[in-house]
């Protein structure tokens, strides 16, 4: 969201909005098929490759930085002793 910007008459006015273009040099046509082999290949990155690269998947799902995850909130969860069937 811009900020409205006083202007030289004492109004108030928005700043242009940036203008962006599609990269169309990124991107291939191929088939379903193709396009789901190739997102789910993490077979030659390391163990920890593939940890680092869900969490930062999930950082820009859910918004997070990854500096500075969100802390998890223990007051929706709560612990009870589960009734044996004896």
């Amino acid at each position: 969201r811009h900020r409205p910007v006083a202007d030289s008459t004492g109004g108030c006015h928005h700043p242009p909005a940036k203008k962006y273009r599609m990269d169309k040099t990124a991107f291939s046509i191929q088939t379903f098929e193709e396009a789901d082999n190739a997102m789910r290949d993490y077979s030659n990155h390391t163990y920890r490759e593939r940890l680092h690269i869900y969490w930062y998947l999930t950082s820009i799902a859910y918004k997070f930085d990854l500096n500075n995850p969100p802390k998890m909130d223990k007051t929706v969860f709560g612990i009870r002793k589960h009734q044996s069937c004896a």
